[in-house]
């Protein structure tokens, strides 16, 4: 799910306590003071979240792809972004945490696939046939089967 600026205008009023007019402009002060220290070469520093550095990349040589000519690319400014420690731990909980110890992390069961009705849909009553036999002269959903082959149940338990 992305966060839209509304849905982060209506998450700051809500959880600051303020008028959505405030929150929006709020929200649209930070990013201003983001973009001009940017742009005026500053580091940005969000506290547990990360830090914005501009970045300056090198004129290059490129390829024009309908042309196939070769296009002389001008240097172009960019920021990066590196998360803060704060931010990783939270995206990765299985990381250490203090004592040595691995936090355990909930694992969902993955859904069990459900029958489409199609001609792919597993039946009911039917039984699984194996891939190729072990023995190699029989043939088995119409091709003939090597020896070192072995029951698709077997290979995949």
């Amino acid at each position: 799910m992305v966060h839209s600026k509304a849905d982060m205008v209506a998450t700051l009023a809500r959880e600051a306590g303020i008028p959505k007019e405030r929150a929006s402009a709020a929200l649209d002060a930070l990013t201003e003071g983001f973009a001009t220290a940017l742009a005026s070469g500053q580091a940005v520093d969000i506290f547990r979240l990360g830090r914005l550095t501009p970045f300056e990349r090198k004129a290059r040589k490129g390829l024009n792809l309908r042309t196939g000519e070769p296009v002389e690319i001008p240097p172009t400014r960019t920021a990066k972004f590196a998360p803060a420690p704060a931010l990783k731990a939270r995206l990765n909980p299985t990381k250490e945490t203090g004592a040595g110890k691995l936090e355990p992390v909930p694992v969902q069961k993955p859904k069990e696939p459900r029958a489409t009705g199609g001609k792919s849909a597993a039946r009911e009553g039917e039984e699984k046939k194996p891939l190729f036999s072990k023995k190699g002269k029989e043939k088995v959903g119409g091709k003939e089967a090597p020896e070192y082959y072995e029951p698709r149940e077997k290979m995949f338990d």
